[in-house]
């Protein structure tokens, strides 16, 4: 989510804050700004984060979404569209 990362990372006058208080505010805007489902998958990432389970990238994937449609064709060559090169 854009809105976590960017509350992470310092931010003119605004120190980057924790993951613990960039969550609570995705917390707080649950069900209305945010899916609930992806906010309790964010919470369940700060919280391995946190015991030291897991390791948030230093920046995320910039991967295109040409990298998933190939990945997706690969699996099943009969779903390319026509036309489509590899």
């Amino acid at each position: 989510m854009a809105y976590f990362q960017e509350l992470t990372e310092p931010r003119g006058d605004r120190p980057a804050l924790s993951l613990t208080q960039a969550l609570d505010k995705c917390i707080e805007r649950q069900g209305s700004w945010f899916d609930p489902v992806l906010v309790d998958t964010l919470t369940n990432v700060v919280r391995l984060t946190e015991m030291g389970l897991m390791q948030l990238p230093d920046r995320p994937s910039q991967q295109p979404t040409v990298w998933l449609e190939e990945s997706l064709s690969n699996l099943n060559p009969s779903s390319t569209p026509t036309g489509a090169q590899r």
